[in-house]
């Protein structure tokens, strides 16, 4: 049954994040159940998102099956509203992702992205893509590739998406950092302009622990931002210990001596309660590869207790932890 109140937050105010109340996290309610959210002194946090790279053309250095058909992109649409997921993650680098979502585009809301380094306006970025998914606003719109960003082209992408959000086509402005170095540049240039971040997005998984103690992040979970989690299986190499890629790194290899000390649970069980168990996450973003995939997902996030991996698990490896650097 799709949901017919979703686009209910487009007649509030907008409100400049920086004075909004570090409570404002709090008046979040969960009206699906406790599937898929987990209370956390008074906050509701880890709502499970539905990230869409993979309906494009065969996203994900372990997916052997290519692109999605378009019965099974519905099915996975179909059951994330069966089961209450009704926030998603995209972006118009995801191929014809926004095509595809569109016939769905009332029955969700969205967390979208543009290109810093696009020559295209960031106004005209977000108006786009909006018009292609059918969608009057973008519930969070976050800024890639920042880090390729002289100071100036910064300044002019975070004037423009402050422009974005007062005209009513964002609700909350964002970056999608690779580093601590992106949340802390980007927060600087808000700041200038007396503004803070609204939505930020972040890889964590069991081995990938850089934000978990970093300070940025810290001061926004207080302050009520949107600070969703990505990567959380790696592009699927923390799900099949025999993958060619990446097989004898000794880094992988204490992660699956942990993940045999917790059998029978699943790979993924193990990878979605490691960040059901961070405190300052609100989301986790999740790709699928097939309607199989989801189903299995869904079943163990309603399932799983948050359970942090220990810190002996954790690489420092960027050519393992970023899958920028994989292919070069």
């Amino acid at each position: 049954m799709l949901r017919q109140d979703v686009d209910s937050h487009s007649d509030q105010q907008w409100t400049d994040p920086l004075t909004e109340s570090c409570g404002a996290r709090n008046t979040r309610r969960d009206v699906h159940g406790d599937t898929l959210y987990r209370v956390k002194h008074n906050q509701i946090v880890s709502q499970l998102v539905l990230g869409t790279a993979q309906f494009s053309d065969g996203y994900g250095i372990t997916n052997e099956r290519g692109r999605l058909s378009d019965t099974e992109v519905a099915g996975i649409l179909d059951l994330a509203l069966e089961s209450g997921v009704t926030h998603i993650d995209t972006a118009a680098v995801y191929g014809d992702a926004l095509e595809r979502l569109r016939p769905w585009s009332s029955a969700f809301t969205f967390t979208g992205k543009i290109v810093g380094t696009d020559s295209v306006d960031p106004v005209q970025q977000v108006s786009s893509s909006l018009s292609v998914l059918g969608c009057e606003k973008f519930e969070a719109c976050l800024v890639r590739e920042w880090d390729q960003l002289d100071e100036t082209q910064r300044d002019d992408v975070v004037d423009r998406m402050i422009h974005a959000q007062q005209v009513g086509l964002v609700d909350r402005i964002g970056v999608a950092a690779y580093t601590r170095e992106d949340v802390r540049t980007f927060r600087e240039h808000l700041h200038r302009a007396d503004h803070e971040v609204g939505a930020l997005q972040v890889p964590s998984n069991p081995i990938d622990r850089r934000f978990d103690d970093d300070d940025d992040v810290q001061v926004l979970a207080k302050c009520g931002a949107d600070l969703a989690v990505r990567s959380v299986f790696l592009q699927g190499l923390l799900l099949q210990e025999d993958q060619r890629v990446f097989a004898s790194h000794p880094d992988l290899r204490k992660y699956w001596a942990q993940v045999s000390e917790r059998r029978p649970r699943s790979a993924i069980s193990v990878c979605l309660g490691h960040v059901k168990a961070l405190e300052w996450a609100t989301q986790v973003v999740v790709g699928v590869s097939s309607l199989t995939e989801w189903r299995e997902i869904l079943s163990c996030w309603s399932k799983v207790t948050p359970d942090l991996l220990p810190e002996s698990v954790a690489s420092d490896d960027q050519e393992l932890l970023d899958p920028r650097r994989w292919n070069g």
